[in-house]
């Protein structure tokens, strides 16, 4: 039988013609036939790929499938199959299954180190275009938008979150009647009061003054925040991305209900005619405390200062439609055994009067929350009840792990690219990343590095 000799890096296997014309379409049969890839300084057909891999590869020729052992690197075999041309077909299940989780890692690194970078990245671009002050309002940008930018700009960034936090008693304090004014009610009839406010909590917010040592308070670390927000707008080198951040809508939003609101107040408690209020003027008054509500989601924006809640909300982002097959499970179990419910308790006296009572009852119950308001009082219906609960239990299991799996592999791709964010920051503050010519961000690293 004829013998073929192939020299891959240096490292030299034989084997039979028939063997590799087991695969026909592969980068190696095609070889032997057309001797493209024949050497005659070295007496074989010479490759300068990867060694270990081809061990493999050649033992795909050999039996017509293909197992990947545990020292290959997953992501180079799957180059080194996509290079020889190797059929997915003769990947072995088991296999196909490491190579699929490998590509996804690679996929999950790319878009951490792309998200987390972004920053670090567009102030590099644009600082190495810039000169004389300029690259002084870039760096201060930097200091503002990066934490791990110095030991300062942590500090700052510490200052800030509890700048954002008090701001959060504060507000509460708004809606505190122990913190209100005695008597500084403002003299509005109930009939001035938008109807479908009428409630007692709407008109408490609507007419009782706070305590002058909240509003004040409450004003200085708005005026912060205004600050801060003022600021870091005027630095950024990328305006039109800076906005179209989710974090700088929302700020731009609760600061402006802020002191929207804020105008309307003095002009509602202080002005000369508070008898006569407006329809147009109470709207905006409440407009502005509606909006002031979402400022607990500012916390999120926290997450530049925090890495474990960056990897949550990146977690959450990317588990969106894994947590969303979760939620339709959850959806077609509480319809189910709404119906269900209501069929078994039907001829029960006093216990849920329609579906929508039994759609209530299983989605508490299916998340073992039972709040007790309504329950079965016949067997069928416990039967039901058990089977809704246990259902609950194993639905509710399924996104443990989704979210498990996922923290901890994100986790690890950030604290990575926490790193580098880490070095590209060195590297800016020594004056490294700006040296002329196309010099690259990995470039810059490897300088301050060494």
């Amino acid at each position: 039988m004829d013998i073929i000799r192939i020299n891959v890096r240096g490292t030299e296997f034989l084997t039979y013609r028939s063997t590799i014309l087991n695969l026909p379409e592969s980068t190696l049969a095609e070889a032997l036939s057309t001797k493209s890839h024949y050497e005659s300084s070295v007496g074989a057909y010479f490759f300068d790929r990867s060694a270990e891999c081809f061990s493999i590869i050649l033992k795909a020729h050999q039996k017509k499938e293909l197992h990947i052992t545990d020292e290959v690197c997953m992501i180079d075999m799957a180059e080194e199959l996509e290079y020889w041309r190797i059929p997915l077909t003769v990947v072995a299940p088991c296999c196909m299954g490491k190579i699929n989780v490998a590509l996804l890692e690679k996929d999950r690194a790319k878009a951490v180190r792309e998200e987390i970078m972004y920053d670090c990245d567009k102030s590099l671009e644009i600082l190495r275009k810039r000169t004389g002050w300029q690259i002084y309002r870039i760096r201060l940008w930097m200091f503002m938008q990066i934490p791990v930018y110095s030991g300062l700009a942590k500090a700052w960034s510490l200052l800030m979150a509890g700048v954002l936090v008090g701001s959060l008693f504060t507000f509460a304090a708004h809606f505190d009647k122990g913190a209100s004014s005695k008597g500084a009610s403002a003299d509005i009839s109930e009939r001035q009061v938008v109807k479908m406010i009428n409630t007692t909590k709407w008109r408490n917010m609507w007419m009782e003054l706070p305590n002058n040592n909240v509003l004040v308070v409450d004003g200085l670390l708005n005026g912060i925040i205004l600050a801060d927000f003022i600021t870091r707008f005027i630095l950024c080198p990328y305006k039109c991305q800076f906005i179209r951040y989710f974090f700088t809508i929302l700020d731009i939003v609760v600061l402006t209900a802020f002191w929207a609101g804020g105008i309307i107040f003095v002009l509602t408690y202080y002005g000369k005619e508070t008898q006569n209020q407006t329809s147009v003027i109470q709207w905006i008054w409440l407009a502005s405390l509606v909006l002031q509500i979402m400022r607990p989601f500012r916390l999120f924006g926290l997450a530049k200062n925090f890495v474990g809640l960056r990897v949550l909300l990146l977690v959450l982002r990317k588990s969106f439609y894994d947590l969303l097959t979760v939620l339709i499970f959850f959806g077609i179990g509480m319809i189910l055994f709404a119906f269900l419910i209501f069929a078994a308790e039907i001829s029960v006296e006093g216990t849920f009067k329609d579906v929508w009572e039994g759609c209530w009852w299983s989605i508490i119950t299916m998340t073992t929350v039972g709040y007790g308001d309504m329950h079965p009082r016949a067997w069928p219906g416990y039967f039901v009840a058990m089977c809704c609960a246990f259902s609950g239990v194993i639905i509710t299991g399924l996104s443990i792990p989704i979210l498990s799996t996922n923290f901890s592999s994100y986790y690890r791709h950030v604290h990575t690219a926490m790193l580098d964010v880490e070095k590209c920051c060195a590297a800016v503050r020594h004056g490294e990343a700006v040296a002329p010519g196309p010099v690259t961000r990995q470039q810059a690293v490897v300088k301050r590095a060494y």
